[in-house]
């Protein structure tokens, strides 16, 4: 058995795994790793033994950087530090959106393991999957775009993206907290995106669209876009020329270009709308 703990150490495991894979206490553990003069690793030796790009979020110069930072400021957290080794930052949702995750890790070039977790609390019998992610440097370059510790209710639209990437910034968080939506009551496509006030007026701001943003709970507020003009403005600006989106999502959104018309030369033509739907002949209308 210390054969196979030492064997299993060296090869890059941590002492909690080995714990539960060998059935032994991590006093255990390290009694016989110290024993056979094998060097404990610390918290930032362990978290060496995976890679990625670290200076993916240095600069924002990019499509795919601002989409994931969009969407990290909407679905990802950032650990708070501890006393010792680099801090982390990640992202979990629904196992069914897992494909994501491999998007965001491959992206990354990043050799981290996505893991598999059964939930907790209000959905004890969900899946989902989570990537954690230590790196001190992306989380200063993270917290340099706004994107904090606990920052659901004091989350700020950030400064540092160029224009030409707003766009993308906006879809990516809007895959993690929009919402397409067909209203049964007035039969029609509607959007919504929860945020801070901050954050929605930035919205406005960047896809130039009425201003009707309301308390949701607390200090989390929620922008509606019910006008004909918004909707196609806002869904025309996010998907135009996108490569990268959530995919359920961007398939609801091919769904709701069969039931809206165009709003003038800010949207697709028709054309153009028929020429797109036809592209992608599976359309699911699931949505979240």
């Amino acid at each position: 058995m210390e054969e196979e703990i030492i064997k299993l150490y060296q090869s890059g495991m941590s002492m909690r795994k080995i714990e539960k894979l060998c059935n032994r206490s991590r006093d255990t553990v390290s009694k016989i790793l110290k024993k056979n003069n094998i060097h404990i690793r610390y918290q930032n030796e362990t978290s060496k033994i995976y890679k990625c790009d670290e200076s993916f979020f240095e600069n924002i110069d990019s499509e795919i950087k601002a989409y994931w930072l969009g969407f990290l400021m909407a679905d990802g957290f950032i650990e708070s530090k501890r006393q010792n080794g680099a801090q982390k930052f990640g992202v979990t949702l629904n196992i069914k959106d897992k494909e994501h995750i491999v998007k965001f890790n491959n992206h990354l070039k990043s050799t981290y393991k996505i893991k598999i977790y059964k939930g907790s609390g209000y959905n004890p019998d969900g899946l989902f999957a989570k990537l954690l992610i230590t790196s001190q440097k992306m989380v200063d370059d993270l917290k340099r775009h706004g994107i904090v510790e606990n920052k659901t209710k004091i989350a700020k639209f950030p400064t540092t993206i160029p224009q030409q990437y707003i766009k993308d910034f906006i879809r990516g968080y809007f895959d993690g907290d929009g919402s397409i939506y067909f209203d049964n009551q007035t039969k029609k496509y509607r959007i919504s995106i929860l945020g801070t006030k901050d954050f929605l007026e930035g919205i406005v701001k960047a896809f130039d669209i009425q201003n009707n943003i309301y308390v949701e709970k607390d200090d989390i507020y929620v922008l509606r876009c019910n006008t004909l003009k918004d909707i196609n403005t806002v869904l025309y600006k996010m998907y135009n020329n996108s490569t990268i989106f959530l995919d359920r999502k961007y398939n609801r959104y091919l769904d709701s270009l069969k039931e809206m018309p165009a709003y003038s030369n800010n949207s697709l033509s028709t054309i153009s709308r028929v020429n797109l739907i036809n592209k992608n002949a599976i359309i699911p209308t699931g949505i979240n």
